[in-house]
C-alpha cells in the first residue's frame, strides 16, 4: 500500500514521504524520537511526529494524500478502555478487531510492558492470567480497615508467589509471600496491615504485577468510594466495578449497591444534527426527595448542579448542552425540571457518562489539623454505544435512547432502547389520483419480455427507511372497474406479500381514513423491485 502524503493527524502530527509503501502483514512504526525509540526497541521508525500523545485521551486519525478521512480512533484511560496502559508502561494493542477499532472491546493492554513495537502480539501461556482484582476498600474509619481482594477465574490452583500489589505504577511495594496459592474460584483478600500501605478513598489506581515484573496481569482505576463500601465486580470475575451491597474480603461478593438516581435517557445524536439538542435524562427511583446541590456528570460531559436542584420521589430531571433550547422544545419541562449548559457533547459513537455526588472526607494532618476535602464518589455511570443491541433510530434517527425499566442493570445495552416516537406526531395525509406511470407490462414472470401485455401486479415500496400509512388504494384501467381487491384492508393483509425489507409492514385498526384499517409500512432500507416490496395481484375484470 502506498501511504506516501498520508497524515496521522490527532493528537500528533506527520506526513509520510515519499515512496513510503507497507506490504502486506507489515508495520510501520512512528516515534516521536525516531533514535532513542530504534536503540531501545532495535526497530526501524519513522518520525518525529509532532506533539504527543495525550495521557488524558484523545484522537488519531489517518487522512489520506487529499485530506480524506480514512480511519478515526478515540482513545480514554477511562472503563471500558483498560488501565495498564495509562501510565504503566503497556501499550494499547488492536486485539479484538472484529469489534471494529471505535469499539473500546477491540482494544487491550499489550502482552508485556513495553508494547510490541513493529512486531506481532505474541500471547503467553501464564496461569496467571487467571488472577483478577475482584474487590477493594478504600474508604475506611478504624476499626474498619482497607483491603484488596484477589479471585482465580479458572478452576485450576494458580500460584500467585512473587507477585505484586501497589497503588501506584512506578513502584511495587507489597510482595505476595511465597508458597501462596489460590485455588479454583478461589478469594485471596490481603489488608492495609499486611499490604504496608492504603488505598486513597478519593480514587486512584490498583495494579497487581507479575513475579517477574514484565506485565501488569490487572489494573483498576477507580473514583471515590461512600465510607465503608466497598467495590468489586459482580458476580465474581465479570468485567467492570460497582459499589457493592456488603463487604466481603475473601468470599464471594454480594450483590451491588442500588443506586437511587440513574442515567435513564440519552439524546446524544438528534436528528438534527446539532449538539445544542442533546440531553441526558436522570430518573429518581428511590421513595424520598434528593437534593442534587453540587452532584456533578461528568465523563463526555460536565455540568455541576446548582444548589436549588431537587429531583422528587419516582421524579424526572433533564440537563441538557442548551437549556434554552431545551424548554422551546419540550412543554413539560420548566426551570426546576431541566437544567444546563452542560460543556462538552456526546460523542456520536458512544462514550462514558457519569453521575457523582459530593462527599466529605476528613482527616489529620501530620501536624494534628483536621482537614476537611470534598471528593466525589459516581453515584452511577453507563458506557452507551450505537449499533449494535443499543438501537438503531437513537443513532441520528430521531429517537433518544432510554432504560427500558430505570429498575434494569444500565451497564448492559440489551436493556436500553430507542424511545417510540411514533405517537408523538400526526400523519400527513396526501389523497393523489393520477395516471400510473412508473411500471412495466410483461408476458411472462421471466420478465426478459418487453412486448406490452396485460398489467397483473400493484407494487409498492419506499425509497428509504422510514414508516407510511397506505389506504385506499384503487386501480383502474380505462375507467374501468377497480382491479384491486383489497385495497381498503378491511380483510387484513389478504392478497397482499409483505417481503424483504417491508417484511415487519402490518394491518393497522382505526389508522386509515375514518378510522378504519390501514397497511403500515415499515421500511428498514430502500426497496426495489425484486424481494424488498409490498405487491399484490390485480384482476383483469
Amino acid at each position: 500500500e502506498d501511504l506516501t502524503g498520508h497524515q496521522p493527524t490527532g493528537e500528533i502530527n506527520y506526513r509520510f514521504p515519499d515512496q513510503t509503501r507497507i506490504a502486506p502483514g507489515q508495520f510501520l512504526v512512528i516515534a516521536k524520537d525516531p533514535a532513542a525509540a530504534q536503540r531501545f526497541y532495535g526497530v526501524s521508525c519513522l518520525g518525529p511526529y509532532t506533539n504527543k500523545l495525550s495521557n488524558g485521551g484523545g484522537s488519531l486519525r489517518l487522512l489520506n494524500e487529499l485530506g480524506g478521512r480514512l480511519l478515526e480512533i478515540e482513545y480514554d484511560t477511562r472503563p471500558p478502555w483498560p488501565a495498564a496502559p495509562d501510565g504503566a508502561g503497556h501499550s494499547l494493542v488492536l486485539a479484538h478487531p472484529s469489534y471494529g477499532e471505535k469499539d473500546p472491546r477491540a482494544w487491550s493492554a499489550s502482552e508485556v510492558i513495553g508494547g510490541s513495537p513493529g512486531a506481532f502480539e505474541h500471547y503467553r501461556a501464564d496461569a496467571a492470567r487467571h488472577v483478577v482484582i475482584n474487590e477493594f476498600l478504600a474508604h475506611t474509619d478504624e476499626p474498619q480497615v482497607d483491603y484488596i481482594e484477589l479471585f482465580n477465574t479458572s478452576t485450576q490452583t494458580v500460584n500467585v508467589s512473587g507477585m505484586w500489589l501497589s497503588d501506584t505504577a512506578s513502584t511495587n511495594k507489597f510482595r505476595i509471600p511465597n508458597g501462596v496459592s489460590i485455588p479454583g474460584r478461589g478469594f485471596l483478600a490481603f489488608t492495609q496491615t499486611q499490604l504496608g500501605f492504603s488505598l486513597s478513598a478519593e480514587g486512584e489506581k490498583i495494579f497487581l504485577v507479575n513475579s517477574n515484573r514484565t506485565r501488569v496481569v490487572d489494573a483498576v482505576a477507580f473514583d471515590g468510594q461512600y465510607n465503608g463500601v466497598s467495590s468489586g465486580r459482580y458476580p465474581d470475575g465479570a468485567p467492570g466495578f460497582q459499589p457493592l451491597s456488603t463487604v466481603t474480603p475473601g468470599s464471594a461478593n454480594q450483590r451491588p449497591r442500588k443506586p437511587e438516581v440513574v442515567i435513564n435517557e440519552i439524546m446524544y445524536h438528534p436528528i438534527s444534527d446539532s449538539d445544542d439538542d442533546e440531553y441526558v435524562e436522570l430518573y429518581n427511583r428511590s421513595g424520598r426527595e434528593v437534593n442534587l446541590a453540587n452532584w456533578r456528570l461528568q465523563g463526555g460531559v460536565g455540568f455541576t448542579f446548582p444548589t436549588n436542584a431537587l429531583i422528587p420521589a419516582g421524579g424526572y430531571v433533564v440537563v441538557g448542552k442548551q437549556l434554552v433550547n431545551l424548554l422551546e422544545k419540550y412543554s413539560q419541562l420548566n426551570l426546576a425540571n431541566a437544567f444546563g449548559n452542560y460543556s462538552g457533547s456526546l460523542r456520536n459513537r458512544g462514550e462514558r457518562i457519569a453521575l457523582a455526588r459530593p462527599e466529605d472526607l476528613v482527616s489529620t494532618n501530620s501536624q494534628g489539623v483536621v482537614i476537611t476535602n470534598i471528593y466525589f464518589i459516581v453515584e452511577d455511570e453507563v458506557a452507551y454505544g450505537d449499533g449494535g443491541r443499543w438501537g438503531k433510530w437513537s443513532d441520528g434517527g430521531g429517537s433518544s435512547l432510554e432504560l427500558k425499566d430505570p429498575e434494569a442493570d444500565n451497564r448492559l445495552a440489551a436493556n436500553w432502547a430507542d424511545s417510540d416516537e411514533s405517537n408523538k406526531s400526526s400523519w400527513t395525509a396526501i389523497d393523489v389520483t393520477r395516471v400510473m406511470e412508473n411500471g412495466m407490462v410483461y408476458n411472462d414472470e421471466s420478465r426478459s419480455a418487453t412486448t406490452l401485455g396485460t398489467a397483473n401486479r400493484f407494487e409498492v415500496f419506499l425509497q428509504g427507511a422510514g414508516e407510511t400509512l397506505l389506504d385506499n388504494v384503487e386501480f383502474h384501467s380505462n375507467g374501468g372497474a377497480n382491479l384491486l381487491a383489497n385495497g381498503t384492508f378491511d380483510s387484513g393483509a389478504t392478497g397482499w406479500t409483505l417481503g424483504g425489507v417491508l417484511r415487519g409492514s402490518l394491518v393497522q385498526a382505526g389508522a386509515g381514513i375514518g378510522g378504519t384499517p390501514a397497511l403500515r409500512l415499515a421500511a428498514t432500507g430502500r426497496g426495489d423491485t425484486g424481494p424488498n416490496k409490498i405487491a399484490t395481484a390485480l384482476t383483469t375484470t
